[in-house]
C-alpha cells in the first residue's frame, strides 16, 4: 500500500521506534525506526484533534518483515519541528496495525 502524506507543510511529526520479533527470534529481530515522518493531516490541527500517521514499507522496508502474532514493541515519540511542521505535543492512545 503506497502513500503520500501531505509534504505542503504543517504536519505534526513522530518518530516511531518498533522492535518485533516472532517466537524463537531475538527480541529485536525486527527494527523498524522512522523519525521525522509527517501526519497525514496537514494544516489547521488544534487541541483535541485526532492526528494519524500511515507507517509501510516506503518508510522502513522492515515493516514488512512484521507477521501476525510477532510480540512488538511500540514507541512512539513527538518530534520537534521547524515552521511550517508543528511539534508533536500531545498523547499517543492508541496504535493500529494492519496486515495486508
Amino acid at each position: 500500500m503506497e502513500h503520500t502524506p501531505a509534504e505542503a507543510g504543517n504536519n505534526m511529526l513522530l518518530e516511531l521506534l518498533i522492535d518485533g520479533a516472532g517466537s524463537n527470534e531475538a527480541f529485536n529481530t525486527h527494527i523498524v525506526n522512522v523519525a521525522s515522518h509527517p501526519s497525514e493531516e496537514e494544516g489547521g490541527i488544534a487541541v483535541n484533534d485526532v492526528i494519524h500517521w500511515i507507517i509501510d514499507a516506503g518508510d522502513d522496508a522492515d515493516v514488512d518483515n512484521l507477521a501476525r502474532c510477532d510480540y512488538l514493541e511500540i514507541q512512539a515519540i513527538g518530534e520537534a519541528a521547524a515552521v511550517p511542521d508543528i511539534a508533536t505535543d500531545g498523547l499517543f492512545g492508541g496504535f493500529e496495525i494492519q496486515y495486508v
